[in-house]
Formats: C-alpha cells, sequence, structure tokens
C-alpha cells in the first residue's frame, strides 16, 4: 500500500511538473486541390498628384507633414474650412491608384482575369487591392497544380508621373500574401517589388495548431474579432484593434484604415484631425505602444512564405516588338522609339508572380509534453514493476523459513541416520589411510 501511495505521488509530482511544457509534431500533408491565398497590394504613393492639384491639397499635405514631425507650426496656414466637404474615406478611394489604372495585365491559371477579381480594401498605406479576398459573395479560387503556369500573373503600372515627393519616397507596391480571414498588415508584413522587374514568389503553406491554456501557448479559441468581415481570431486583427484604440484616446476619433471599435461608437478622423493628430500617433504606435498589446497567439494560424526570386522587366527584344507592333509603318527611327518604350517600362512597370512551390503543406501540431495518457502509463510500469519485486522478495522470504524450519524441527531418525553415515565414512576414511 506504502508502494502504491509512492508511485502515485512520484507520478502526479511528474504531470504537475511537465504540465505546460508541449512539444511540437511536424507532417507534411498533401492537398489535391488547395485553396489560393489572397493578394493584397498596396502602393508607395497613396496619392495621385492630379487629385491633389485638383482640390488645392498640397498646404494640406505639407502642414500633416510637419505635425508629423512635431514641428511647432501655426495651425492657421490652412483654412480647414475648405476642406469640410472631403471625407478622410473619400480623399483615400478617390485619390489612391486605382486598380484598373494600374494593371495592364492580368492573369490567373492561364486565364484572364481583369479589375473584377480584386476588392478594393482601406489600409493605413491608403488604398489598396485584394485578389481573391473571398469577400463581397465571390468564391475562393483553388489551385490546379504547382507552378508559375497555375497561379497569379500580373502586369502593373506604377505611375510615376503621379508621385507626390512628400508622400512617397519609394517607387513600387508592398505585397502581401495571406489568408482570407487574415486581415491584411501590409506595412509591416509584406515584401515590396519595384518597376523594372519580374518578382516570382514560389509560396510555402504552413499551418500551426497551438493548445490552449494551462499549456504555455496559451492560444485563444476566440471565433469573432471585432473587424468587420473577418469571423476568426488572428493576431493581425488583435494587432489592428489596438492600433485603433490607441489612435481614439490620442486623437478622440477613429481613423478610417483602421476597424470601428464594437464596443465604443466613435466618429471618423476628418481631414483636419488626420493632419494634426493621426499620422503623428500612427507613428508614435509602434515606437511606444506595439509591444503592450496583449495579443494572444491563435489555437490555428495558416501563413504563406514566399520565397522570392528577380528579374529584369521587360527586356529590349520585348521593347522592339512593341515599337513595331505600335507603329507598323514606321521604320526610320524604331530603334529610338524601343529605346524609350524600353526606359518608360523599366521605369514604371513591373510583372509579378504568385504561385505554389507545392501542392501540400507543412502541419505543425502542439502535443502536450505529459498528457494523462502518459500519467497512467508512468503509474501502470511503476506498479507492475513495484509489486512484481515485492511479490519475488516474499517468496524468498517465504521460502528460507521454511528451510530454516526444516532443518531445526525436523524428523529425528533422519536426523541420526544422517549422523551415522556421516561417521562411517569418517572411520572409512580413516582406515583406508593405515
Amino acid at each position: 500500500m506504502a508502494t502504491a501511495f509512492f508511485v502515485l505521488k512520484s507520478s502526479l509530482l511528474l504531470k504537475t511538473y511537465y504540465s505546460y511544457e508541449v512539444t511540437s509534431k511536424v507532417t507534411l500533408k498533401y492537398e489535391k486541390s488547395p485553396e489560393f491565398p489572397a493578394v493584397t497590394i498596396c502602393h508607395f504613393n497613396m496619392l495621385r498628384e492630379s487629385f491633389v492639384k485638383e482640390h488645392k491639397a498640397e498646404k494640406v499635405l505639407e502642414q500633416a507633414l510637419w505635425f508629423s514631425l512635431r514641428t511647432n507650426i501655426n495651425r492657421s496656414v490652412v483654412n480647414w474650412k475648405e476642406f469640410g466637404n472631403l471625407s478622410m474615406k473619400d480623399v483615400y478611394e478617390k485619390g489612391g491608384h486605382q486598380i484598373k489604372e494600374m494593371m495592364k495585365t492580368c492573369s490567373w491559371s492561364g486565364e484572364e482575369c481583369d479589375a473584377r477579381n480584386f476588392t478594393r480594401i482601406l489600409t493605413p498605406m491608403g488604398l489598396c487591392h485584394t485578389f481573391n479576398s473571398g469577400k463581397e459573395g465571390r468564391d475562393i479560387l483553388r489551385v490546379r497544380n504547382a507552378g508559375s503556369k497555375f497561379g497569379l500573373n500580373l502586369v502593373l503600372d506604377v505611375q510615376q508621373d503621379e508621385y507626390v515627393s512628400l508622400v512617397a519616397d519609394q517607387a513600387g507596391f508592398m505585397v502581401l500574401i495571406h489568408d482570407q480571414e487574415t486581415p491584411p498588415m501590409v506595412e509591416e508584413l509584406g515584401f515590396a517589388v519595384g518597376p523594372g522587374t519580374t518578382t516570382f514568389a514560389a509560396l510555402s503553406k504552413q499551418k500551426v495548431i497551438n493548445l490552449e491554456a494551462p499549456y504555455e501557448t496559451n492560444c485563444s479559441m476566440s471565433t469573432i474579432s471585432n473587424i468587420p468581415g473577418f469571423s476568426k481570431y488572428t493576431t493581425s486583427s488583435c494587432m489592428l484593434t489596438c492600433h485603433s484604440k490607441y489612435i481614439v484616446e490620442k486623437c478622440g476619433c477613429r481613423d478610417i484604415t483602421l476597424p470601428a471599435l464594437t464596443d465604443n461608437e466613435v466618429q471618423v478622423c476628418d481631414l483636419n484631425d488626420t493632419a494634426t493628430c493621426v499620422f503623428r500617433e500612427m507613428e508614435n504606435f509602434f515606437k511606444f505602444e506595439g509591444d503592450d498589446c496583449d495579443c494572444q497567439v491563435p489555437c490555428e494560424t495558416i501563413s504563406y512564405k514566399p520565397s522570392l526570386s528577380y528579374g529584369a522587366f521587360p527586356s529590349k527584344s520585348f521593347a522592339y516588338d512593341k515599337a513595331r507592333q505600335d507603329f507598323p509603318n514606321t521604320e526610320e527611327g524604331l530603334d529610338g522609339i524601343a529605346d524609350a518604350l524600353h526606359e518608360n517600362y523599366s521605369e514604371n512597370r513591373l510583372e509579378l508572380n504568385v504561385y505554389f512551390q507545392q501542392m501540400s503543406y507543412e502541419l505543425i501540431k502542439q502535443q502536450p509534453a505529459y498528457d494523462d495518457q502518459s500519467l497512467l502509463g508512468e503509474i501502470g510500469g511503476l506498479l507492475g514493476l513495484c509489486i512484481g519485486a515485492s511479490l519475488l522478495t516474499v517468496v524468498e522470504f517465504c521460502d528460507v523459513i521454511f528451510t530454516i524450519l526444516k532443518i531445526r524441527f525436523g524428523p529425528a531418525d533422519a536426523f541420526l541416520d544422517r549422523k551415522v553415515k556421516r561417521r562411517k565414512a569418517m572411520k572409512k576414511k580413516t582406515m583406508s589411510a593405515k
């Protein structure tokens, strides 16, 4: 009984010691027809120059820049009432680069696609466009095979003639490849593509399943987030909600590019609030508050890791063929036209290819380092060992006692017979010696 109690106590101590530790099991799963991820594309240039000039907003941009740098200036330089009818939603949606103008060619798995395959979305980078979002009643596309021929191919125009120097220092786009239920944090997690290049993004899918409390990962099983249109909890949705709360606390209004807070009805920031407060606090959030957001790890995460490779776009032969196609009756000066066309394309156009590298994905599933089955097995093994050893000891002890008792209290005749035989043997040995 004492042995069994000792075994049970030792096993429970092991269970307590390992209860919060986990191990990971990595397997490779094959998918016959996997879902293609969402591809969100954001322009580095948030506002087109033609839009800024149309609304005579050069001074507004200049003042917004100074405010974001915490420079003490005279707020009366801009007559904000002149822009009272211009909402920030209009500024981003109408002032941003439009997908119909940017996209020159689009093909999905060898078939032609167009602007209708993209969904408009507002992010801290302004107006962005998402391919295969699964929103607005669209079905999520599926992949038939791996390789660039069975993915997304885009040729985009950067439109550098529409750039505003106060808004963008780089030319090109930020691209984020993500699951449809994950809000795009393009500025933080995306990769850049620039004009004059062909970018190949070969995707590897990874699925991670974490454990809930009391295990150390302490993942969240929440099914509804604070972001409209996204019903699944993700770290991105939590961070964006935290960011939105910070802007509301500092500016007293909600930035249109961040999610609405369901527990607090706050008005959207107007142009004045955005220029004088939001732009500055956007940067301050990442400097001072970004690490303080209490965002748990989701219990299930799907991510896509792109392996990037690059080439020059377009080739000179492409530019020459394009010049000959556009000017079929021109022979003299065709080389000059081709060179000018090649230079223009190199400064403004790029090609993007997104595809699966393989038709399988990596599954990482966490498991308890010491679960209930391990505890029962530990108890059974130790009890079996101790009980077996105890029974063997008891049997041996009984055998020794029985032998001693037999010798001590055995029959007298048998004892005398042994004594007589021993004396005869000694006598015979003595006679032999003589």
